[in-house]
């Protein structure tokens, strides 16, 4: 086994509402398979598509008080169980950080923290109105927290813009869409986020494509939120780099940050191996 996601939902002594529970799993869904796949891609055809999603299946469900332990079943077509055994770790450590800090959680791109911030809009601050995470490793509870409406007040501060600037980014674009307002999916070398970088002209979305996979830097107006982390990159340029050693893609999913300095499967080794 690996790692799985329990949700409880909780509403005291009352029955839980199967229409606010089922729209409640539904958005955790979406949100862990942005946490997984990312942003919309161009087909070959110019058509405007979601990535292909990995699917999760029940490996518990309970009644009354709705608990439900969310697994993998399949990966998406380029994923792997490897992949998909993250994100969990992902979501319980950004809703960890997102219940205490006005900050996009680490590992969390803007689009994953609004989608966050749509989940946890209508719960309250209590046991019986919050969700309760809890992250399993081989079936066995390792972290749980109870999510509250206080992450959707920290997401929307920390989505916030507060300070423009020009700079430069470093990293690799993996997804790019031209539909009505352009925009690449850049893969920060620093930070492990995908960040927004629009594209307001047309040289801009060629050389965009011209480096679809590859490691750039790009220029332009950056916007910030309180805590400095960028939010969104209005391009002026793109230059290609050379390819480093150890391919940027290899780095998606890494998030030292995240798990303490260590890489993924250490950190879950650790957890396998705690009380």
């Amino acid at each position: 086994m690996g790692t799985e996601l329990q949700v409880t939902l909780d509403s005291g002594h009352a029955a839980v509402d199967a229409r606010t529970a089922l729209m409640r799993l539904e958005g955790l869904l979406d949100l862990l398979a942005e946490l997984e796949a990312g942003e919309r891609i161009e087909d070959a055809a110019g058509r405007r598509r979601p990535p292909p999603r990995s699917r999760w299946t029940f490996s518990d469900l309970g009644l009354g008080s709705v608990r439900a332990a969310l697994a993998p079943l399949e990966p998406r077509p380029g994923g792997s169980f490897h992949a998909m055994d993250e994100v969990p770790v992902r979501t319980v450590e950004g809703f960890l950080q997102a219940e205490d800090s006005e900050i996009v959680p680490d590992g969390w791109s803007v689009t994953a923290a609004r989608k966050a911030r749509a989940l946890t809009r209508h719960l309250g601050v209590t046991e019986q109105s919050g969700m309760r995470l809890s992250l399993l490793v081989d079936g066995q509870p390792k972290k749980t927290i109870l999510v509250t409406r206080r992450s959707s007040v920290n997401l929307t501060r920390a989505l916030q813009i507060r300070r423009e600037s020009i700079g430069s980014v470093t990293g690799r674009i993996d997804s790019m869409s031209v539909h009505k307002k352009p925009y690449a999916g850049l893969w920060a070398q620093r930070g492990g986020r995908r960040i927004q970088v629009d594209l307001p002209t047309e040289e801009l979305v060629d050389a965009a494509r011209e480096v679809l996979g590859k490691n750039v830097n790009v220029r332009g107006r950056i916007r910030r939120n309180d805590a400095g982390q960028i939010l969104l990159l209005r391009a002026s340029s793109i230059e290609p780099l050379p390819e480093a050693t150890q391919p940027l893609a290899d780095l998606v999913g890494a998030y030292p940050d995240l798990t303490g300095g260590l890489d993924p499967v250490t950190y879950l080794e650790g957890l396998r191996g705690s009380a």
